[in-house]
């Protein structure tokens, strides 16, 4: 097999301006066209104003763009024909390409993705300046897929990852902060912690000693609705662990509480009483 051919910036350059397409520009380099608009976008070069829709577009619609949506890449597509992809989705919807049951493959293969591939996204999405949704959009992806397989992964380093591009002051970045407050506290105290592999666990920290078992919720306000008190009380009881609630409401500091029983719905006293964890 020949090695790829090796272009230029100033053939990259010359054959956009000729041809005034990403796609003609591809096609006459014998390259890629996201291998054309990345180069176009490391030297700063805009898009051209889009042309007219062709006959010869609903050509390339109609041999490509099944094929690219069901690898989840339909925004590359758009990028190598010079448009948008909410437009080229409406050109292929007139084009009776689009079909909303349609099947999607790919989001099948991020769960067998091996871990090295996972790692290359993660990073190239960490590099970017872009936020989760933004990021995805550009790529033509859809969320669930990536989503769960960085976080089968790389768990910890992808909560990292979006508290990183999260704003500051957000609920999220608030959430974390009394959650990483209360990890390293029990840390200190001698507990060994681990953060819950799930989002849809009752718990977010877990805490180990000799003897001792600890489930627990963060939340910095101190309160946890009926349905999540209930679920952490009833899976620490099942395996014979502590089912605690920790909270700042100050900001600094960390107050634990023992769910001493099940919340019956009526507005009587929460069951809990202070509590403090030791090995």
């Amino acid at each position: 097999m020949s090695a790829p051919r090796r272009v230029s910036d100033d053939e990259i350059r010359r054959a956009y301006e000729m041809t005034g397409s990403i796609q003609r520009a591809s096609a006459a380099l014998g390259i890629h066209g996201s291998s054309v608009h990345e180069r176009l976008v490391r030297l700063g070069i805009p898009r051209k104003q889009a042309r007219r829709w062709a006959p010869d577009d609903d050509a390339r619609l109609l041999r490509d763009y099944t094929a690219y949506r069901d690898l989840g890449r339909a925004g590359i597509l758009a990028e190598e024909m010079g448009r948008t992809l909410p437009f080229l989705a409406r050109q292929a919807g007139r084009l009776g390409l689009t079909d909303v049951r349609h099947p999607k493959p790919f989001a099948g293969r991020w769960k067998y993705m091996s871990e090295a591939d996972v790692r290359l996204v993660l990073d190239e999405f960490k590099a970017s300046s872009l936020g989760l949704g933004q990021w995805l959009a550009r790529k033509g992806w859809a969320d669930d897929g990536f989503r769960r397989a960085a976080q089968q992964h790389f768990p910890d380093e992808w909560d990292a990852v979006i508290e990183s591009k999260a704003l500051t002051g957000s609920m999220y970045r608030i959430g974390r902060a009394v959650e990483y407050r209360a990890r390293d506290d029990l840390r200190r105290r001698g507990f060994y912690v681990m953060r819950s592999p799930r989002s849809q666990s009752p718990t977010d920290l877990v805490g180990f000693a000799r003897g001792i078992v600890l489930f627990i919720q963060c939340k910095r306000s101190g309160t946890l609705p009926r349905g999540e008190w209930n679920a952490l009380v009833d899976l620490a009881w099942s395996v014979g662990a502590v089912p605690l609630l920790a909270s700042s409401p100050t900001g600094r500091g960390t107050v634990y509480m023992r769910l001493t029983d099940r919340k019956d719905g009526t507005r009587r006293r929460q069951p809990y009483e202070p509590y403090e964890p030791h090995v």
